[in-house]
């Protein structure tokens, strides 16, 4: 535990957390935007992309609630990294499920 409040304590850390965060946004921006996402195949997998994306947000901010008290007593720096890796694991699934989506047949 000690390494990784270190590192969430870091904020270098934060710059590289948050750049990974701007890189997963563009990433599901230039599908929503895409020819193959605006076709009606395209916004079903983007709905299913924003459902995992959802059931993963609800997990992220349970285990944010639950770990609260710790991370205030890092200071601001640990509640920036851990808002932010919550940020980034949703948008994580989001892109992931793209993917997934992409490949099988949703018919």
């Amino acid at each position: 535990m000690d390494t990784l409040a270190a590192l969430l304590d870091s904020p270098l850390a934060l710059k590289v957390n948050v750049g990974v965060g701007v890189a997963l946004f563009v990433a599901f921006l230039v599908y929503w935007f895409s020819r193959e996402g605006r076709d009606e195949r395209g916004r079903r997998v983007v709905s299913v992309a924003a459902l995992a994306a959802f059931v993963m947000l609800f997990v992220a901010l349970n285990a944010f609630g639950v770990l609260y008290p710790w991370m205030v007593e890092g200071g601001w720096v640990r509640v920036a990294n851990c808002l932010q890796l919550a940020y980034g694991v949703v948008l994580l699934t989001a892109d992931a499920a793209i993917l997934v989506a992409r490949r099988s047949r949703l018919e």
